[in-house]
């Protein structure tokens, strides 16, 4: 077989698993970095309100973007669930994660 066949095939079917897991691993860390770097700035956005109203001891406020961030997160984690199921619908049923 050519060697596009065979890549095509054989070799991006068997990694798809190790790159969706490095994308679910890259989406948690970016989420983490740009709440850093939005306490870095604090000029606006979910870091600055945080770090406003804890800084006024507003516990209330605090945590409203803390939930927010924290629903981004879980339905950016949900999209690339959906994603990989799409993509590797046998890795799921290899993982045991299928939903049927």
């Amino acid at each position: 077989a050519p060697n596009r066949v065979i890549l095509r095939r054989i070799i991006l079917p068997a990694t798809l698993p190790y790159i969706m897991a490095g994308v679910r691993l890259a989406l948690g860390r970016a989420v983490v970095a740009m709440v850093i770097a939005e306490f870095f700035t604090s000029i606006s956005g979910l870091g600055a309100i945080i770090q406003t109203s804890a800084n006024n001891f507003d516990t209330a406020t605090t945590f409203v973007p803390i939930i927010i961030i924290m629903l981004m997160a879980v339905s950016l984690n949900f999209l690339v669930g959906a994603i990989e199921r799409w993509v590797a619908p046998w890795q799921a049923e290899i993982a045991g994660r299928d939903q049927q």
